[in-house]
C-alpha cells in the first residue's frame, strides 16, 4: 500500500525511507508538485508539477529511459510512443538494466531522484553492462528538467512521429557550422554505435569548441513535428565527445561517452524551432548562473516550424 507524505518538514524521514525503495511511495509538497516511486513489477518513477508530467522506467526495448514527457499546456507527449525504442528520451544505451531509484532531495521548490543501473552481463550485441548513475531534478515553477550524469553516459533519443516521418531537427548554429565544414545540409549516420569522426555530425577532437554550435559553452538542439511540438536538449559542448544525427525518419540524437559529472537539460516545446532556440538559450544562461526559466502560465499556440 502506498505511503503519502505531504509535509515538506518530513524530508529527512522521506529520504531515509526511500534509501531502499518500498513497493510504492509518494513525496509531495502539495497536490500539484510530487514524485511517485514504485519498484514492482519494475522500477518506475513519475515526476509531476503543474506544467509537466515525466515518467521514467524500463520496457522490453529499453533499460531505463524517459517514457513520457507530457507538456500539460499543449497535451503533447514528446516521448509519446513509450512502447517503442524509437521514441524515448534520455535512453541509456550500453548499460545494465535500471535497478533502483531513490529520492535524494526535496524542498518546496525542487525534487531530485537518483537512478541507478546495476552491473550486468555482456551480450553479443555489444551491451557492456556498465554501472551508471543519474540524478533528475524537477522544479515547481519550470517545465525544464535538470539531468546530472554522474558517470559516463551513452545517450540516444528520438523525437516526433516515426510512423509518419513527421519530424525536423533544429540545432542552433547549424547553418554556420555546416558551411564551415563544406556541408550543404545536415549529415546523417544510420549506423548505431559507430563513431568514426568522419561519420558523426560533431566530434570534439576534430571540430574543437570554437564553433558556431557553441552558445555560452553549450549546444542547443531539438526535434519538433510539423505543428511545432517536440523537445529541446541543452548539453555542455566540452562534455560531448561525439554527436550523431540518426536520420529521417525517425529523427534522433546519439551522444557517446558524455563525460563524468555532466549536467544536461531537457524540456518540451510547443513553438517550433523558434522556441527551441529561445528556451535553449535561456537554459544555457541559467547553467552559467542566470535565472532558471519559468513556465508560462497559459498554453502556447500551435506554431508551424520556422524554415
Amino acid at each position: 500500500m502506498g505511503t503519502q507524505i505531504a509535509n515538506p518538514a518530513c524530508v529527512a524521514a522521506v529520504l531515509f525511507a526511500l534509501a531502499s525503495p518500498p513497493l510504492s511511495a509518494v513525496s509531495a509538497a502539495d497536490a500539484e508538485f510530487f514524485v511517485r516511486l514504485s519498484e514492482r513489477p519494475s522500477v518506475s518513477v513519475v515526476m509531476e508539477n503543474r506544467w509537466l508530467r515525466v515518467r521514467h522506467g524500463s520496457t522490453e526495448k529499453t533499460r531505463g529511459a524517459i517514457l513520457e514527457l507530457l507538456d500539460k499546456r499543449t497535451g503533447y507527449d514528446a516521448a509519446g510512443n513509450a512502447a517503442s525504442i524509437w521514441q524515448t528520451l534520455d535512453n541509456s544505451a550500453k548499460s545494465a538494466p535500471l535497478t533502483s531509484a531513490r529520492m535524494v532531495k526535496q524542498t518546496s521548490d525542487e525534487i531530485s531522484v537518483e537512478f541507478n543501473w546495476g552491473t550486468g552481463v555482456k551480450r553479443p550485441t555489444g551491451w557492456d553492462g556498465e554501472n551508471k548513475r543519474e540524478v533528475i531534478t524537477i522544479y515547481r515553477d519550470s517545465a525544464v528538467l535538470r539531468l546530472h550524469y554522474i558517470t559516463k553516459w551513452h545517450i540516444y533519443e528520438w523525437g516526433a512521429e516515426r510512423t509518419t516521418g513527421d519530424g525536423a531537427y533544429c540545432i542552433v548554429g547549424a547553418r554556420q557550422f555546416q558551411a564551415g565544414r563544406g556541408l550543404s545540409q545536415l549529415y546523417f549516420n544510420h549506423q548505431e554505435f559507430t563513431f568514426d569522426p568522419k561519420g558523426v555530425y560533431y566530434n570534439r577532437e576534430r571540430d574543437g569548441l570554437d564553433v558556431p554550435l557553441n552558445y555560452h559553452g553549450h549546444i542547443i538542439m531539438g526535434i519538433t513535428n510539423s505543428h511545432g511540438r517536440g523537445f529541446v536538449r541543452v548539453m555542455s559542448l566540452a562534455a560531448l565527445p561525439n554527436l550523431k544525427l540518426m536520420g529521417v525518419p525517425p529523427c534522433g540524437f546519439e551522444m557517446y561517452r558524455v563525460v563524468n559529472d555532466t549536467v544536461g537539460y531537457l524540456a518540451p516545446v510547443g513553438g517550433g524551432a523558434a522556441e527551441i532556440e529561445t528556451l535553449g538559450k535561456a537554459i544555457a544562461d541559467w547553467a552559467q548562473g542566470g535565472e532558471r526559466p519559468r513556465a508560462e502560465p497559459a498554453p502556447r499556440a500551435n506554431h508551424e516550424l520556422n524554415p
